[in-house]
């Protein structure tokens, strides 16, 4: 116990092996370099013939087991789970045997072992792939977080083969939920509802999605009541693919606003919208004092992290760091680099790092050093999937 106690981190474990024989290793989980620590790692065993308890004690160990194996059965175990393809690709064939913390540890670490490096992009699509059945918004979110990370990297040219790889993946489960509650239904299932709508007309770029968000937020406008949920996801759809106007009127809904919470809701669908144009007005919005001091340093996350205008807003905040910095909390300045993580075009990135290393954020070294590490884990994501994510998705 006091291995886990007094060490920091914990273990990933990797299983390989076949037909009644596998080999289990552990190492420290880290995204960059290998750690060294080690654990006593109490796993649970899952196979055709029932469930075992096996102690990895050392850096490796064998398993004599039947066929069907899942380790970390139930998903309670503190500690990351990496198989080999042929193993994977066998999980993925059997998903229903899986309850569903069992699947979403599955597709949370599968996902995780892909920023390391130890499994590629093709392999996480086809898991994601065998999952358009799945029913728990928890899975979901696992699925469509590592869908997101890949569509942030994929090239122009294969990016229309990812958005129809999501387009088809969820919609199965869309269409069987549609785009209104039925009596009695859980708060789970309008929670997907939300989750898949917003996945098909925003990361989808499903163009039928699209013009019923915008039907639904019109009506919305107009006083008609409808679901939080569809409601929310609507404007989620609306922002992601609009335009000035659109994001002229989320200003002036967020300025007109009679809670704190819709002044939130609509800044943050401005800063989703993709024209240039918006990007630079909130930028000067945040200088100029016009975005209350508390927003601002999530406002700067989140268009210094947007796919297409996080570049332009990079180079603003260079030019004019000290009135970026003036412009937020003493408290809170290095929460602008949330979303660090996504700038990983690898010029922008280690332009990124050499102008943090000179221009240091005041009380915020420790967390900056953390951001730029976790923006160098996707910059080894793009270099080694970009090209090949193509040829996966075709």
């Amino acid at each position: 116990m006091d291995g886990w106690i007094f060490q920091g981190g914990f273990p990933q474990v990797s299983v390989s092996g076949g037909g009644g024989a596998y080999t289990v290793r552990q190492e420290q989980f880290r995204y960059l370099e290998p750690g060294a620590t080690s654990w006593k790692v109490p796993m649970l065993v899952r196979t055709e013939d029932g469930v075992s308890r096996v102690l990895l004690e050392g850096a490796e160990a064998k398993i004599e087991a039947g066929a069907g194996l899942v380790v970390n059965a139930g998903g309670d175990g503190f500690y990351r789970v990496s198989y080999s393809p042929e193993l994977l690709a066998d999980l993925g064939s059997r998903l229903a045997d899986l309850d569903a913390s069992e699947r979403y540890s599955l597709v949370s670490d599968t996902w995780a072992s892909v920023l390391t490096g130890d499994t590629s992009a093709g392999e996480f699509i086809a898991l994601a792939g065998a999952l358009g059945d799945e029913t728990e918004p928890d899975v979901w979110g696992a699925v469509l977080t590592g869908l997101g990370e890949l569509d942030r990297i994929v090239s122009s040219d294969s990016r229309p083969e990812m958005q129809r790889f999501v387009r088809d993946l969820v919609a199965d489960a869309a269409d069987g939920l549609g785009w209104a509650p039925e009596p009695g239904e859980s708060d789970r299932t309008r929670e997907l509802r939300g989750l898949l709508i917003k996945a098909r007309g925003a990361l989808g770029d499903d163009q039928e999605t699209q013009r019923m968000a915008g039907d639904v937020w019109r009506r919305h406008l107009e006083g008609e009541r409808f679901d939080a949920e569809v409601r929310d996801a609507s404007l989620g759809v609306i922002a992601s693919n609009g335009s000035m106007d659109d994001f002229k009127e989320f200003l002036d809904l967020s300025d007109r606003a009679a809670n704190p919470q819709d002044v939130v809701k609509y800044l943050r669908a401005a800063t989703a919208v993709p024209e240039a144009e918006a990007a630079e007005r909130l930028f000067q919005m945040v200088l100029d004092g016009d975005i209350r001091s508390q927003d601002s340093m999530w406002v700067l996350a989140l268009l210094l992290g947007h796919r297409e205008n996080g570049p332009r807003v990079w180079e603003l905040i260079k030019a004019n760091w000290d009135a970026t910095l003036a412009a937020m909390p003493p408290q809170n300045k290095q929460r602008m680099l949330d979303l660090l993580h996504f700038r990983s075009e690898p010029a922008i990135a280690a332009d990124i790092e050499a102008f943090l290393a000179t221009h240091p954020i005041p009380a915020g070294d420790k967390f900056s050093k953390q951001q730029v590490e976790l923006m160098k884990v996707r910059v080894g994501l793009r270099v080694r999937e970009a090209d090949r994510l193509g040829e996966a998705l075709g």
